[in-house]
């Protein structure tokens, strides 16, 4: 088994070598024509599956329609895997049909788990949010493979690229925020806001349209609302835009239109549902419509991602054999793959290893989860708990890292940095790095579940997953934004920590230290993308240097350095730190911001790379005058 990534090296991009070894040609491509369908009739009974779940939530049914129900889950959890198999069978070729195929038995195992897990917890209203935020990304991923295996532009439709990539943004955008319209109607039935507002829609309880700041239920749907209202807005922008800037894309034009009319059907059940308080029969509608328009939105981000790709010319990454340019060493494919180890000594596979789990990446994220620890006990926490949650963390971050490694093979080669990287180098075969991957995050599922709780478990697994599928999968091949979104993933360990010790995560202190992380990492990873941008470049990964320039980045290492020192500076007058950790705050946090105008004054690799080291001193200190704040206050 192996991951495909969006760019294959020029090993593998040829033909003998790209097939799928697992299934014969013939069969291959009647697998292909059937996937398409497959994953068509798992997205329609899916989208049934949640409909009928939320029905369930919202009455109390007869036995038979509760029977109905786990039948119909039942079913599309097979349909779900059954899609992931195909993808991994036939769809090798095409990076984001395969991401979305393996993502969606993934989702549908975390949708399980965390609901289960949060009921357990008596987090109700928690797991019913997660259930539907979990049960639309599995749709949105079964639609994605549906579309993308069922339609493609011809050469008619190509677009020219500055019409393509906007469009795209546009579509990007708007999708989501249907996803957050989703979510966030959700969240009103769970907290019980679906009756704050009485009366015919739009008028609330006679007050008027939008009467903010009476009652905090009242508000939770009356935000939703407005989100509601700039979906219209965006879903209109869109169809509109489908036709007069993609006329000769005739598929994109009618999935726009479906968009539209399904979010304007959703639109008026809500209102006529309001209007008529609420009934189930009208909410399990409103989910339904909620299925539709979501399920819409993902076909017309796929269609548009394809009309996108259709209007460039297609390259494969090339090694430059130019006087004065790198040239990387080869990826090792095939049966050189597997004896790629034999001429290397047992030390040298063993340091190997070692570099696969990105050791100092590791000591980082080890650091602000021992932290994270202290400052969840006010002091140390118990031995045991805190040895095994670092033994965890250390397995599952090496996991990550040695797939991070096979993954990125292909552009490993043409970047100087990574080019002499245990797999480019020919020291550990792709296989046996991937392999030894999976096995580390096994082994650290095994010490979170039988040495510390499900909830650090499930918070560890998931950074995996974001860092993996999200971010090195996605997000880094995808948009310049890579970074800040893909960020996340690096701002969980805190948490891991926290439940670690508390086994919940529902202080604000806790997501204050993931928010410190995640504003951290744009202007630490840009100071170091900006004395390798040629190397990104060269890989033909979109990093802010590559896209927008060094002069934009700069502007924006700054602009995230002072919002992570105002963020960090916020815990002291709220009193989730005190005075020690303020002043160590201010000092750093100046020195930061510091750097960062230096570095925009200056325009130096001195100056970036300067910023970049002292990234790295500011989170330790930062985390440690946490810790030591809290120790000396509690």
């Amino acid at each position: 088994m192996a991951l495909v990534v969006t760019a294959r090296s020029p090993l593998e991009a040829q033909p003998e070598l790209g097939r799928s070894p697992l299934v014969p040609q013939p069969r291959l491509r009647r697998l292909q024509a059937g996937l398409g369908w497959l994953a068509l009739g798992a997205s329609g009974w899916y989208a049934i599956g949640l409909v009928m779940d939320n029905l369930v939530r919202a009455t109390s049914p007869a036995p038979v329609v509760d029977l109905a129900a786990r039948v119909v889950s039942v079913g599309g959890i097979a349909l779900a895997l059954g899609v992931g198999i195909g993808g991994w069978l036939c769809r090798r070729d095409a990076a984001a049909l395969l991401v979305a195929a393996t993502l969606a038995p993934i989702l549908v195992a975390a949708r399980a788990v965390s609901t289960g897990l949060l009921v357990t917890l008596e987090l109700h209203t928690l797991a019913d949010v997660a259930d539907v935020a979990l049960g639309l990304l599995v749709l949105g991923c079964l639609v994605w493979v549906a579309a993308a295996s069922l339609a493609t532009p011809d050469a008619s439709a190509r677009l020219r690229s500055a019409e393509a990539d906007l469009f795209r943004r546009v579509v990007e955008v708007t999708t989501f925020v249907v996803f957050a319209a989703g979510v966030t109607g959700t969240i009103v039935r769970a907290v019980g806001a679906s009756w704050a507002c009485q009366g015919n829609f739009p008028d609330c309880n006679g007050l008027g349209v939008l009467p903010l700041g009476r009652d905090p239920l009242l508000d939770i749907q009356l935000y939703h609302r407005l989100l509601s209202y700039a979906t219209l807005a965006l879903v209109c922008w869109v169809a509109v835009d489908a036709f007069r800037t993609q006329p000769a894309f005739r598929a994109l034009g009618r999935a726009s239109l479906l968009l539209l009319g399904s979010t304007i059907g959703q639109a008026a059940v809500g209102a006529v549902s309001v209007s008529t308080g609420n009934s189930p029969l009208m909410q399990a509608l409103h989910m339904a419509g909620a299925a539709a328009t979501w399920s819409a939105a993902v076909l017309v981000a796929c269609l548009a991602r394809q009309g996108a790709l259709a209007s460039e010319t297609p390259r494969t990454p090339a090694i430059s054999q130019r006087a004065g340019e790198f040239v990387g060493p080869p990826v090792p494919t095939g049966e050189g793959a597997q004896s790629a180890g034999a001429s290397w000594s047992l030390a040298q596979q063993l340091s190997a290893y070692v570099q696969l789990t990105k050791p100092r990446v590791m000591s980082l994220l080890l650091a602000t989860t021992a932290t994270a620890m202290v400052i969840a006990a006010r002091g140390m926490p118990p031995l045991g708990v805190f040895v095994w949650t670092l033994i965890g963390g250390a397995l599952m971050s090496g996991g990550a890292g040695a797939i991070n490694h096979y993954v990125d093979r292909d552009i490993d080669p043409l970047m100087g940095r990574t080019a002499w990287r245990p797999i480019p180098s020919g020291v550990i075969s792709p296989r046996r790095a991937l392999w030894f991957g999976i096995g580390l995050a096994v082994l650290a599922s095994l010490v979170f579940v039988f040495f510390v709780n499900l909830t650090a478990w499930v918070l560890s697994v998931a950074g995996l997953l974001g860092y993996v599928f999200i971010y090195t999968l996605w997000l880094k091949r995808s948009t310049p934004s890579n970074i800040v979104i893909g960020g996340a993933a690096g701002a969980i360990p805190p948490l891991v920590g926290w439940a670690a010790v508390t086994n919940e995560i529902s202080s604000l202190t806790a997501w204050y230290l993931f928010a410190i992380i995640f504003f951290w990492t744009p202007p630490h990873f840009w100071a170091l993308s900006l004395l390798i941008r040629k190397h990104y470049e060269r890989a033909g990964v979109p990093m802010l240097p590559v896209v927008r320039g060094e002069d934009e980045t700069r502007r924006q290492i700054l602009l995230y350095s002072v919002l992570l020192v105002g963020l960090s500076l916020v815990l002291s007058p709220f009193g989730m730190m005190g005075g020690i950790y303020f002043a160590a705050a201010a000092v750093l946090g100046g020195l930061f911001i510091r750097g960062a105008v230096r570095l925009l004054r200056q325009a130096t690799p001195q100056a970036a790379r300067g910023l970049y080291l002292y990234s790295l001193v500011y989170l330790f200190a930062l985390f440690t005058a946490m810790a030591v704040d809290r120790v000396v206050a509690f």
